[in-house]
């Protein structure tokens, strides 16, 4: 600290030591004091956060919501400990849940049976339709012969007559040890000893690469064994081999190789460490389903005619009730409904469908849901769909959305940051570049963790511009001078307007200070040149600081934000080897304080 001009000269006599603008600087206990503080403060303000955020409920719960899903994934993926925890509680939730919202439950599961019945259905009256159109002709007599000969049922005959191919068999093996990891058969396939099969398949690949010199990733793709082909595909730690009865097309490879990538994506880490135990690819059987393609000729002879008629009538009933009217009008709700969930910023949590008689209106749609407030119009949205708008009832609810882009457009709304700062969101922090006022920087740093979505605010890269004017304004202030002449507290060439500009700079300087809430206060030194006696020249000095203070104060400048000091001539600005020298010497010069001791005050 520079606080030391008392020491550079001696005081004028005892009858004005007393004078109020004169200014001692003792006192080095609060220069320790204040040093200590600049030291520890930032610790010690560090703690207090540290502690207050221990103390809040809130806070803490916070803190662990954010690693409480990543605990949950680390505990899950080291042991079973957490699932077998969790099991009987989650059992009791949902059976809970499903005595006190029971028409819910029974609500959705029937959504799933209900296309899983009608698929049912429409195989089992494909399989009755190939039947029947083959039961009186002389192709259907044979096929009769055959079944009786073979012992058959006729359904299966006409299916073997009438199949292109068929998937009856699939095999998921382990590459390296050749064990058997899963395996899934058609239904009304016998399947023998599985893990014989894949041994075999395995050796048989293993023996086809060595013999040929193939490279790692080429081996053996297609098997024909009798009326059977296998086909087989090969990835990092498996074989998929299908059984085929028939001749597959194309297509069929490429549902292998995704049911395998999907079945690698899955289950990579059990493949890279299996030891032996298939019990964990249990859950693989979907998959392996999916493989269970199978393909029919199309009949296309002349039927009999009372079936075709008969048929014929059937197809026109259930096309009329089926397609024309109810399926597409939930074509129509489902495109919609999808329409709406594809919108960021809003749910859907529950839909409704109030069947009316198809015929003088199509019944009532009622969607329940969550909007955020900066969301399009879902009726906007929808205006385009042919559902009538009478016949559609929405109920939203207000919730904020955690999209990156609703977030930043909410920070923006409530911030209202000038044209000069550019807001940035990404991770739960807000950014914030450019310059701007104080007052709006001081305000963004308490409101923006108030925004939903907003865990954090980077605002260290704005630039206050009240600050910043500040700082310019006391570098301007600091290299103004005026100058004295020869023992006198006359000024010498001044500029006319050179008081005004001061005047100027000092209000400016004290409005800013208090914008910013910092304590300031403008010290002015008088200096004289070396003529004269020290005492003299103590008292010329501090007179030419007194004359400017008592020009400011004149113009409206409280007193107490000013202090002056007479150095006399110690603080020589050159070395007086000419009158020119002397001349810069005798001045008034000013510097700012942004704190003082507690004895200037």
């Amino acid at each position: 600290m520079k606080n030391h001009p008392a020491e550079t000269y001696e005081h004028p006599p005892s009858e004005e030591k007393t004078s109020p603008d004169v200014f001692l600087f003792e006192g080095r206990d609060e220069a320790l004091d204040e040093l200590r503080l600049l030291l520890l403060e930032p610790e010690q303000k560090a703690l207090r956060k540290l502690q207050e955020r221990i103390d809040n409920p809130k806070k803490r719960a916070y803190d662990i919501s954010r690693v409480l899903p990543q605990a949950l994934v680390l505990c899950s993926s080291q042991n079973a400990a957490l699932a077998k925890e969790l099991t009987p509680q989650m059992d009791k939730l949902i059976n809970a849940s499903i005595g006190k919202n029971s028409k819910i439950f029974i609500k959705k599961l029937s959504r799933m049976i209900g296309p899983a019945t009608r698929s049912a259905i429409s195989e089992k009256i494909q399989d009755m339709n190939t039947a029947l159109s083959h039961s009186f002709s002389l192709r259907g007599l044979k096929w009769r012969w055959e079944a009786f000969r073979t012992g058959k049922t006729f359904a299966e005959v006409v299916m073997l007559h009438n199949l292109i191919f068929r998937v009856e068999q699939v095999f998921l093996i382990h590459k390296e040890t050749g064990l058997l990891l899963q395996n899934i058969a058609a239904h009304d396939v016998v399947s023998h000893d599985a893990d014989l099969v894949s041994g075999m398949l395995t050796a048989i690949q293993d023996f086809v690469k060595d013999s040929f010199k193939t490279s790692g990733e080429d081996g053996l793709e297609t098997l024909q064994v009798g009326e059977l082909s296998v086909w087989i595909e090969e990835g990092p730690h498996t074989l998929l081999a299908a059984v085929i009865r028939g001749q597959a097309s194309l297509e069929l490879r490429t549902i292998l190789r995704d049911v395998l990538e999907n079945i690698y994506l899955e289950k990579t880490e059990e493949l890279e460490t299996f030891q032996g135990d298939n019990s964990t690819f249990e859950e693989i059987k979907p998959y392996l389903e999916i493989c269970l393609e199978s393909r029919y000729k199309s009949e296309s002879k002349q039927r009999a005619i009372y079936f075709w008629t008969l048929l014929t009538m059937l197809g026109i009933v259930i096309s009329v009730w089926i397609y024309f009217i109810p399926w597409r009008d939930h074509q129509r709700w489902t495109q919609s409904l999808n329409k709406l969930r594809e919108q960021p910023g809003i749910i859907i949590t529950s839909t409704e469908k109030h069947y009316g008689d198809y015929i003088i209106n199509n019944g009532t749609y009622i969607i329940n849901g969550l909007r955020d407030a900066l969301a399009p119009d879902p009726k906007q949205l929808l205006t385009t769909s042919d559902i009538c708008p009478e016949n559609l009832v929405m109920r939203w609810k207000p919730y904020y959305a955690m999209e990156p882009e609703f977030i930043l457009d909410r920070s923006k709304q409530v911030l209202q940051p000038p044209e000069s700062i550019d807001l940035t969101y990404e991770n739960g922090a807000l950014k914030a570049q450019g310059s701007a006022p104080h007052q709006w920087i001081i305000e963004t740093r308490i409101l923006a963790r108030a925004i939903p979505g907003v865990f954090q605010f980077w605002g260290d890269q704005v630039v206050d511009t009240d600050l910043k004017q500040l700082n310019e304004i006391k570098q301007q202030l600091e290299i103004r001078t005026f100058y004295f002449k020869l023992k006198t507290t006359e000024f010498s060439n001044i500029k006319a307007n050179a008081i005004d500009e001061l005047l100027t700079d000092v209000h400016n300087l004290l409005n800013l200070s208090d914008k910013l809430n910092q304590k300031i206060r403008i010290q002015i030194k008088g200096h004289t040149d070396s003529s004269g006696t020290e005492l003299k020249n103590s008292n010329l000095s501090l007179k030419r600081a007194q004359q400017i203070r008592s020009f400011l104060v004149r113009k409206g400048i409280s007193p107490a934000q000013m202090a002056v000091v007479g150095v006399g001539a110690s603080e020589p600005q050159r070395q007086e080897a000419t009158d020119d020298d002397r001349q810069f010497n005798r001045r008034v010069t000013f510097r700012v304080i942004s704190k003082l001791p507690l004895h200037e005050k």
